[in-house]
């Protein structure tokens, strides 16, 4: 009998962001074709969010990431005494990454393949102690490890920025999404109309995710009918619920918070729009594609533009998303129908086997 081969997934938490939404899809593939997996959570205790992967699982009892680092490193210990070994080791932060790295170079931990996964632009987005702080994390990166981009942008700032990985195994993939799953999530019953007079955008509340432009976009509407429904939650809220208080929209603004299912929002809206100033590549816009009529997106990061069914604008600009908004809500039926299909075919090509048989594929390949 043919022995499973080991997996190693480490994540800071459990919640469901970007970066650990596309770690799961990982695992959960894996699982399903035969894989031994082993996750281990740094922070935040067990969430319930991946009880549906049949996988080893591990909590570390650290209130803050920066604490289970040091209880990540101790679990190490345990695999090495223990005589535990694995294929390959998955994750996505810049810390998690160089954890894991250091963790091998001082044999603490027995790991074949190391693969790692850039989450954000860092070098274009944090300044200051912040962006010292993630450069002394690249510093331990092992030079034998593959890296995955998600955009183009992404792999050169990477490389521009920390020369010593230009001889590492770096490509470049898109994301994917379970274009099914998806579709079959956003049909749970909600009370909305489809389409409702609704603007949808899901995301956290923080600077990054252009929260506060889409306020004052929204604000500068001619049509007044429309609501605008933001749907996560983030530092930011209190600062934002007094923005469209002094903005006067605060009675066509929903702030819903945190949920763990938004897609049926997102399907019954009249327009869904990605606000963002900069992102690595955003998951959220490819669920938007999946199930939504109209789908508004700032050029964020590099490549959003050329994606089919989207109506695309500047980021951090809001006449040039106002713009955007107003176009695509004026679209003739033919054109919105012609759109949801090109949206539908592009994300139904996207699929999580492919996704992660052409990471190994560009492993194998060095």
């Amino acid at each position: 009998m043919i022995k499973a081969k080991k997996v190693l997934v480490i994540l800071p938490t459990d919640t469901l962001a970007g970066a650990e939404l596309t770690l799961k899809r990982i695992a959960k593939y894996l699982s399903v074709n035969g894989y031994d997996i082993t996750i281990i959570f740094i922070s935040k205790g067990d969430n319930g969010t991946w009880s549906d992967i049949h996988a080893k699982k591990i909590y570390l009892k650290a209130e803050r990431e920066i604490y289970g680092l040091p209880l990540l490193l101790k679990e190490f210990v345990k695999f090495r005494m223990t005589g535990q070994s694995f294929d390959y080791a998955f994750s996505s932060h810049v810390h998690c990454n160089a954890v894991v790295s250091l963790a091998r170079s001082i044999k603490l931990i027995n790991v074949k393949q190391q693969i790692m996964r850039e989450s954000t632009n860092i070098f274009s987005w944090f300044t200051g102690k912040t962006l010292k702080v993630f450069r002394f994390y690249y510093s331990f990166y092992r030079q034998d490890a593959a890296i995955i981009c998600q955009t183009s942008r992404m792999r050169s700032e990477l490389l521009d920025n920390v020369p010593k990985l230009m001889n590492n195994n770096v490509f470049v993939l898109g994301n994917a999404i379970d274009y099914l799953g998806v579709r079959r999530r956003a049909r749970v019953a909600i009370d909305l109309p489809v389409p409702s007079r609704e603007i949808v955008m899901v995301g956290r509340l923080v600077k990054e995710k252009g929260c506060e432009i889409l306020l004052r976009t929204f604000s500068q509407m001619e049509d007044k009918s429309y609501s605008l429904r933001l749907i996560g939650a983030g530092p930011l809220r209190a600062e934002l619920e007094n923005l469209a208080d002094k903005l006067g929209i605060q009675d066509r603004v929903i702030f819903m918070g945190f949920s763990s299912n938004p897609l049926p929002y997102m399907r019954a809206a009249r327009l869904n729009v990605l606000s963002s100033v900069i992102e690595g590549f955003p998951n959220t816009l490819l669920e938007m594609m999946c199930v939504a009529r109209r789908v508004v997106a700032t050029e964020c990061t590099d490549g959003i533009k050329d994606i089919p069914g989207v109506t695309t604008c500047a980021p951090n600009c809001d006449k040039a998303l106002l713009s955007a908004i107003e176009s695509s809500l004026a679209l003739e039926k033919k054109q919105v129908e012609e759109n949801i299909k090109s949206m539908r075919r592009h994300t139904a090509q996207l699929t999580v086997e492919n996704y992660v048989n052409t990471i190994f594929n560009k492993v194998e390949a060095g």
